[in-house]
Formats: structure tokens, sequence, C-alpha cells
């Protein structure tokens, strides 16, 4: 699985980015989806490193690269659900990767979009080279 250390979710944008550079007015990033969109980031939108995501357990926290590893070991690329799948089908899925998830405070949306970053994160390279900071 493709190291977590760059790659940020945008709160209120769909899919995920990696950071590619500082610029004056905040940070460039690139779309991890098929067009490799760029656009500067600035502090008007809350970001989230997905190194820094965490999953609720029954006793403590999991962090989401240990999720997605799990996920990978057990699956392989491809997983048996969806982010449309069904709630039961998501919670299912979830109990196989991670069976001490606090099912009180996970909730469905939550594992729809570990479903979708998962998609997203699959197909990429384990360790990304150096993105080109020229725009």
């Amino acid at each position: 699985m493709t190291d977590l250390k760059d790659i940020i979710t945008v709160a209120g944008m769909p899919g995920l980015y990696r950071i590619l550079k500082p610029t004056t007015q905040g940070v460039l990033v690139e779309s991890l989806s098929a067009d490799k969109k760029r656009l500067v980031m600035n502090q008007n939108k809350p970001v989230s490193k997905l190194e820094d995501i965490s999953i609720y357990t029954e006793t403590d926290t999991v962090p989401l690269a240990d999720i997605l590893k799990k996920a990978e070991e057990l699956f392989g690329k491809t997983l048996p659900v969806n982010p449309k799948s069904d709630d039961a089908s998501l919670r299912e899925w979830m109990e196989k990767v991670l069976p001490e998830y606090d099912k009180e405070r996970v909730y469905p949306s939550n594992i729809k979009k570990l479903v979708a970053w998962y998609e997203i994160l699959s197909p990429l390279p384990d360790s990304a080279p150096e993105a080109e900071a020229a725009v």
C-alpha cells in the first residue's frame, strides 16, 4: 500500500490529493484521480493527512495505514464491497478487516469513506516517485 505521509483529504471535495510543495498562497496538491489535476489549497479548506487518521476500536484506535494493509492482505487490490454497498455488507467487511472496531463510534459513512480511499490508493505503486514541482 502507498505511503500515506503526503496524502490528504479535503473537506467538501471528493477524492484524495498528494501534497507536492508549499506555495506563497498555500500548498500545491495533485489529485490522485486519473485527471491528476493540480490546485493550490489555501487555509480556507480543512484538510486531514491520511497518516493522522485512525479508526476507533473497543479499547483504543488503529491507524488507517494498518487497516489498509490488513485489507490488502485479506482481499488484494479488489474489495468485495464498494462505497455504494449496503450498510450491513460494509459492517460485515469491516468486521473481517478490524474485528474489534467500535460499532458505536464507527458509522457506515466512515466505512464507505475507507472503502473509497482504498479504491483510490490500491492501484498506486507502493512507494510513489517524487512528484515534480513544476506547474
